[in-house]
């Protein structure tokens, strides 16, 4: 591998939650694999408020990957030219503000913090600050692997969960799910289940606990204020711990036996439950398998009475399940995207 200290290199600030911070890092990584770049990761200012490479690390790629501080110490940077050239000498001093098609911009300027990822740029150093999410992530799991460190905090919150669960994905904050017509839907086949729910929204959550579905077993990996609302990487609150609840709810969701979602009253599928859904599909969610510490036993109740009733209800969300999947045995089939 190319020693990184000495190659050109783009620096990518993906804004927004997890699976747009996760499609902002693969449209980056893509360019530098085919332009033979080094991938500097900022992630301080995404919904992470922390850095990236904490929780993940790249393997099978011969790309270089480091964070924007190590990236600093290793090179003379304010010396270096930039794309776009109005941020040169200014990568940490500017202050933006986001534009119509997802890119921030120099709120000096007005210049979009971008550039043209169609070509190959002459700059040293290439700037891409945007938010946005979508189906693009799933290209990006092939080469990320928890560390050490997420893996450990993984097995013990995954750990307790039983060995046989289903789970149910609801976005309730800033995009909304209509969760009563789910769980509702839902109740023929989550009957007598164990169930984890996994949702964004305290007051949701307590509503969950409170009221569960007859005859199940439910469970809960994460303990949020009841009283908020909030979308959780839209506060400042972000720490390390509330993102290690937001990555074991990802990775619970794609290890159960069944996983439940549906579109927000927005029109589309939550990015996180279509990250959750991507992973549940491929060989990746095998990385983490802690054994379980709880031997609940799922109670013996009839789930065949409204069976046909759920299935015409999420028509749609099955034919999407059938897409991400179709997409997932391509991608591994096909890594070099």
């Amino acid at each position: 591998m190319n020693n990184p200290a000495t190659k050109k290199a783009v620096l990518c600030r993906p804004r927004g939650g997890l699976n747009d911070t996760l499609c902002q890092i693969q449209k980056c990584f893509a360019y530098c694999r085919k332009n033979g770049r080094v991938l500097i990761l900022d992630t301080a200012r995404s919904g992470l408020r922390d850095d990236f490479l904490r929780y993940f690390e790249f393997e099978n790629t011969t790309v270089s990957v480091m964070t924007w501080h190590a990236y600093c110490q290793s090179n003379d940077v304010e010396n270096l030219t930039v794309q776009p050239s109005q941020m040169q000498g200014r990568l940490d001093s500017y202050q933006t503000e986001i534009a119509d098609n997802g890119v921030y911009r120099d709120s000096t300027s007005a210049t979009d913090l971008s550039f043209d990822f169609g070509m190959v740029q002459a700059a040293d150093l290439l700037l891409h600050e945007a938010c946005g999410g979508g189906i693009n992530s799933i290209w990006l799991l092939k080469y990320l692997r928890p560390t050490p460190f997420l893996k450990d905090q993984l097995e013990r919150r995954l750990g307790d969960l039983p060995d046989a669960y289903v789970a149910v994905h609801i976005r309730s904050t800033d995009l909304e799910t209509d969760h009563e017509r789910l769980l509702r839907e839902l109740e023929p086949v989550l009957n007598g289940k164990n169930i984890l729910y996994c949702t964004d929204s305290g007051k949701l959550q307590a509503e969950l606990k409170n009221q569960p579905i007859a005859s199940s077993n439910p469970y809960f990996l994460t303990s949020l204020d009841q009283n908020s609302s909030d979308r959780l990487h839209g506060t400042a609150a972000t720490s390390i711990d509330s993102n290690i609840d937001m990555l074991a709810d990802l990775f619970a969701l794609a290890r159960a036996k069944r996983l439940y979602f549906t579109f927000t009253k927005a029109g589309y599928i939550s990015g996180f439950s279509g990250l959750a859904y991507a992973l549940h599909c491929s060989k990746l969610r095998n990385r983490i398998s802690p054994e379980s510490n709880v031997q609940t036993a799922a109670p013996q109740v009839s789930s065949k009475t409204g069976r046909m009733g759920y299935l015409k209800a999420q028509g749609v969300i099955i034919a999407a399940k059938t897409a991400y999947r179709v997409m997932m045995t391509f991608h591994e089939a096909w890594p070099s995207r």
